[in-house]
């Protein structure tokens, strides 16, 4: 479960601005359980490659080809992604019932083993990095 928030915060600070960093935070959780419920991570990568396409195609489509005003075309994009993400927080509690996290890695582990897993170079460059792009994204909206 530790590591499931974790991934969810990277995720999210990674994206790099703060209209998406609760979104993106909430659908990195979204996307752990689905890895941990389905011991695969292609379910979640489809979700994802779903959720860009609507995002970095689809818009463009309906602003470019179909010449649809940017209004109607946001409007396209935000019921799709909410259909998706509704979608995902109903198929979530409907089988959460079903969700058993047994004492894994993380919640068996002594303290220096989490520091091992989650302070390392690795996990440290990373937020870092998540947090340096926020910060840019913030500082040059202004």
């Amino acid at each position: 479960m530790i590591a499931i928030i974790f991934s969810a915060l990277l995720f999210g600070l990674i994206h790099g601005n703060t209209g998406q960093l609760l979104y993106t935070t909430i659908m990195g959780l979204i996307l752990g359980y689905i890895v941990v419920k389905t011991n695969s991570i292609k379910y979640a990568v489809i979700i994802h490659i779903i959720q860009n396409f609507i995002g970095s195609a689809l818009l463009p489509i309906c602003l470019d080809v179909l010449k649809l005003n940017v209004h109607i075309s946001s409007a396209i994009t935000v019921i799709l992604n909410l259909c998706l993400v509704v979608g995902a927080i109903i198929l979530l509690i409907k089988n959460l019932k079903n969700v058993c996290f047994e004492n894994g890695l993380s919640e068996s582990i002594d303290k220096k083993k989490m520091r091992i897993a989650y302070i390392n170079v690795g996990s440290i460059l990373y937020f870092t990095l998540g947090v340096t792009i926020l910060i840019t994204n913030i500082v040059m909206r202004k």
